[in-house]
């Protein structure tokens, strides 16, 4: 159905698993004030089960994603 309404929704998580499963994009704020986003793609198709968040390319997104958020701890 948010197909037929042409609509971007913007959802604001912690949670990296969260958003690899409901996003077709995934946007990273690399600076405060935020200067700068990172985006990245989600390799999933729209129909997707939780069993997809296992997969290889997944997995390699979520450890990416992981490890840019670690480094804004960090700094």
């Amino acid at each position: 159905q948010w197909k037929e309404w042409e609509k971007t929704i913007l959802f604001i998580t912690h949670d990296v698993e969260e958003a690899l499963f409901l996003s077709n994009r995934i946007l990273v704020v690399e600076q405060q004030p935020i200067t700068t986003l990172t985006e990245r793609i989600v390799p999933l198709d729209h129909n997707r089960t939780r069993k997809d968040l296992y997969k290889p390319e997944v997995l390699a997104l979520k450890d990416e994603l992981l490890s840019m958020l670690q480094r804004q701890v960090l700094v």
